[in-house]
C-alpha cells in the first residue's frame, strides 16, 4: 500500500448530544472520499482538515434547516 501524504490535522470538539442515549463512549461516524472516521464526542480530537470541513458544513446545514423550520412554523410565515 502506498504511503499517504501527511494530511493537515485540525482540532475539533463534537459535543455529546444528550437527546441520544448511547453507551459511555459516544462517537460520530464521518466518511470522506471513501475513508471512514469514528470520532469521539465530548472531547477535543485531531482530524484531517477535510473531515473538519464536512463537520462544519453539516453544522451549517443543521442551523439553516432549524431556521427554516422556525420560519414555516411561525404564524406570520
Amino acid at each position: 500500500m502506498a504511503s499517504e501524504a501527511k494530511k493537515e490535522l485540525v482540532s475539533v470538539f463534537i459535543p455529546v448530544d444528550p437527546a441520544i442515549e448511547e453507551d459511555d463512549n459516544p462517537r460520530l461516524f464521518v466518511s470522506v472520499n471513501g475513508i471512514s472516521y469514528n470520532i469521539a464526542c465530548g472531547t477535543t480530537v485531531e482530524v484531517p482538515k477535510e473531515v473538519a470541513d464536512v463537520l462544519q458544513y453539516a453544522e451549517a446545514a443543521k442551523k439553516q434547516a432549524s431556521a427554516y423550520k422556525r420560519k414555516i412554523q411561525s404564524p406570520l410565515g
